[in-house]
């Protein structure tokens, strides 16, 4: 038998089964399982149109709307004063304390949902576990001594169900949403304390950490709109091609990090000596070469088109400039 084939007792004496103690719908066995070429059923195909009318449409608008109105709220507390000021409150922004209230309540509520989640799928793995080990002790009992190879079948099933472990940090759209919990946190402290000891510093600190917060939530919407039909596919296609791009990034880095090296250590931190009509000498440092990071910016922004740093590091070292510059590019552009 196929591996996507599912017989009567495996939706119902052979499958997962729930908080309840029986066995989970047949929808959930297939995704469990993995058989996903069964979806194509039209049987299946049916049910999951009318869940979806009757079920899921109304919870995915739910739960959609409410995480666009805590998204807008939070990108309003971001940009609603400047990052130097947000520790003052004018009588005029009164209004800025309401939504950061409203902030902090969602970032509560997103928390607690998402820990409910997490303990109820504990419990449900837990649960499955020893229903399945108790099932499997049970087979393993009644095994034919004349065919050993069936019980150790049965041995290694029970070794990796009681080695098994919950699934739901597998599922990386669970690590966006804890991602952004501890930011949304970190944002929500960093502000706090810039309110009891107000410091340039710790403004920039917050204003970066909000940032990031909001960049982060804006791609924490797509987990919601991955329900709709229309837009479902478009999002599978996205996070696929990240998993691509993550790969050409390792490619990319296995260039990017000798050429930085290289190129720091002929130009990083070097001056460039002029001497002009009147015989006077002086120095100014590459421009985009201070430091490290400017360099690592710098060498960037050549391999995407920007290459205005190469009539200065040539005034250093022509033909180790021309050389690095060259199948720099040309290995990056490949």
């Amino acid at each position: 038998m196929e591996n996507s084939a599912l017989t009567e007792g495996e939706l119902v004496d052979g499958g997962a089964v729930g908080v309840s103690g029986k066995a989970l719908t047949p929808l959930e066995v297939i995704v469990e399982g993995r058989h996903y070429s069964l979806l194509t059923s039209p049987v299946v195909l049916r049910s999951l149109k009318l869940k979806w009318r009757y079920f899921g449409k109304r919870a995915a608008l739910i739960q959609t709307f409410v995480y666009t109105v805590s998204l807008l709220v939070w990108s309003l507390v971001s940009v609603a004063c400047d990052w130097e000021k947000r520790h003052l409150y004018p009588t005029g922004q009164k209004w800025r304390i309401a939504f950061e209230v409203a902030a902090v309540m969602f970032l509560v509520y997103d928390c607690s949902s998402e820990v409910v989640e997490y303990v109820k799928s504990q419990r449900e793995h837990e649960q499955w576990a020893e229903w399945r080990l108790a099932s499997l002790e049970r087979d393993l009992a009644t095994c034919h001594p004349a065919c050993p190879d069936e019980a150790d079948y049965v041995r290694q099933e029970i070794k990796r169900i009681s080695d098994s472990s919950p699934s739901y940090f597998e599922d990386m759209w669970n690590v966006l949403d804890w991602l952004c919990y501890i930011l949304m946190l970190a944002s929500v402290i960093s502000h706090v304390i810039n309110i009891v000891q107000p410091s340039r510093t710790i403004a920039r600190v917050h204003a970066a950490i909000m940032t990031t917060t909001v960049i982060f939530m804006w791609l924490r919407l797509l987990k919601y709109l991955r329900a709709f039909r229309k837009l479902g596919p478009f999002v599978v296609m996205v996070t696929r091609i990240v998993r691509d791009v993550f790969k050409f990034v390792f490619l990319y880095l296995i260039v990017f990090v000798p050429y930085a090296c290289g190129f720091w250590t002929f130009f990083g931190n070097r001056d460039i000596e002029t001497v002009p009509a009147t015989n006077t000498t002086s120095a100014t440092v590459v421009s985009g070469f201070a430091d490290a990071s400017e360099l690592l910016f710098q060498l960037f922004m050549a391999s995407i088109g920007n290459e205005d740093f190469i009539s200065n590091i040539v005034k250093i070292d022509s033909v180790i400039a021309r050389l690095l510059v060259g199948t720099f590019l040309g290995m990056t552009s490949i």
